[in-house]
């Protein structure tokens, strides 16, 4: 006995076509299935409905998310845009066996007042920029391992000029250096010492002003210490007039080292009276009792400052043999506390290597005779027997081993003129070359040890 597939009701045997229903035997009606199409699933159009949900969630959360990112880059932007570093010639080199990177940041063409470099501890950069425009505008640039410009902020109060920046715990700057103001006792430009901190986007946390019973006074170098706090180094100055200036001199000078906590109070401070005319390279940095060392050309000389966790004057040597205006620590590098290496220059173009053990006794003094032809521009300390200097469009390696003094000229060689040596503290070394005339870019370059562009 057959049933109809369709209806269910019974088929003749052999029929081919149910009485009932007329369906094909086995199947539904030929013109049905013809003509009336597969009905869509329950379940499609709720479905499609969640679908979509999920995927106008997604838009709306990305959409938010770029306009976050928009306004974070919008911030960081600078004022004066056009006026950005510019990666050019940028170029990675990875060594497997040492690890070498070369780049190279330039700054656009123009009028400089002022550029300082200072290398923080993973490898990356602070730079300090004044440039004439119609006024002097000043920039500050966070410069990371790889030559990419991280951070950078444009100061808008024109009265303040940063000398010195660090990065700080909290991935901010801080800044010193100085607010002009009108003296108070003639028409003259007078300053007032200054220390500013930034946040990691370059809002201004904080500007404190110091000293300011002296009529010219501003922060030169500025370092952040183990515990978070920071030291700072700087110079006083009050104008003489009448017969105290005929005695004395125009005005008198004082040295001033101070540490201070993360909101700007001063916890000690030293001073010492002196001859601060020269302020190149100027460098304070903590020593290893939580003190600080300070090296500078002051009252004429080379001078290595040690002082103690209170502010207290612990040793202070003088490097070079005579007393120049020109005589300049070039750099200094302490070696695990227990001894630290110092290479300076005088005006009669003689270097001076020296190694100090922490309590200011000498190890070691190398005087080398350069000769009238050689004006040394800047030099760092690779570690106790290695340093090298740039003189004379040259960089020449100096090492000492005994008696003996091996020099290496090295193959790195710039048009323009080399300002400023710096050493990265992830191995490497930061040089500035600026142009001829002020129509071409300086560059600042990031360079292995052995100063061979790649």
């Amino acid at each position: 006995m057959v049933f109809c597939d369709q209806c269910g009701e019974e088929m003749r045997d052999g029929a081919k076509f149910c009485d009932s229903c007329g369906a094909a035997s086995g199947g539904a009606p030929e013109q049905s299935a013809a003509k009336q199409p597969s009905a869509a699933p329950v379940t499609a159009r709720p479905s499609r409905g969640k679908t979509g949900g999920k995927r106008l969630k997604f838009i709306l959360i990305a959409v938010v998310v770029v306009i976050g990112c928009c306004t974070v880059f919008w911030r960081l932007i600078p004022k004066y845009q056009e006026h950005n570093p510019q990666e050019a010639n940028h170029n990675l080199f990875y060594n497997k066996l040492n690890k070498i990177i070369t780049w190279t940041l330039t700054i656009p063409a123009g009028e400089y007042d002022y550029i300082q470099l200072e290398p923080e501890e993973n490898g990356s950069a602070i730079l300090i920029v004044h440039k004439y425009e119609a006024q002097i505008i000043r920039y500050i640039y966070m410069i990371n391992s790889f030559g990419k410009i991280i951070f950078s902020k444009t100061i808008e109060d024109e009265s303040y000029s940063p000398m010195s920046g660090k990065l700080t715990v909290d991935d901010g700057i801080i800044t010193t250096g100085a607010i002009s103001r009108r003296c108070a006792t003639s028409n003259d430009d007078c300053s007032v010492f200054a220390v500013a901190k930034y946040n990691s986007i370059g809002e201004e946390i904080w500007r404190n002003t110091y000293f300011e019973n002296y009529d010219v006074s501003a922060g030169i170098s500025i370092a952040v210490t183990k515990d978070s706090k920071y030291l700072c180094a700087g110079f006083l100055r009050n104008f003489l007039y009448g017969e105290e200036a005929r005695i004395h001199g125009n005005w008198t000078d004082t040295l001033v080292i101070f540490k201070f906590d993360m909101n700007g109070n001063i916890i000690w401070s030293y001073k010492k009276n002196g001859y601060t005319q020269n302020r190149r390279n100027w460098n304070v940095y903590e020593n290893e009792n939580g003190g600080a060392y300070f090296a500078s050309n002051f009252d004429s000389a080379a001078n290595i400052i040690s002082l103690d966790n209170t502010g207290n004057l612990l040793w202070e040597k003088s490097i070079t043999e005579n007393d120049c205006s020109d005589n300049q620590i070039l750099s200094t590098k302490d070696f695990n506390s227990n001894s630290l290496s110092i290479l300076a220059k005088d005006c009669s173009h003689n270097l001076y290597f020296v190694q100090l053990r922490v309590g200011g006794d000498e190890i070691r003094s190398n005087k080398i005779q350069l000769g009238d032809n050689y004006d040394v521009g800047g030099g760092i300390i690779l570690d106790k027997d290695t340093f090298i200097v740039y003189s004379t469009n040259k960089f020449v390696k100096y090492k000492i081993s005994g008696e003996n003094i091996i020099r290496t000229k090295l193959s790195f060689q710039e048009n323009g003129i080399v300002r400023l040596i710096r050493e990265s503290k992830n191995n490497g070394v930061f040089v500035m070359v600026t142009p001829n005339n002020k129509n071409e870019s300086t560059a600042i370059m990031k360079l292995d040890y052995d100063l061979k562009k790649r």
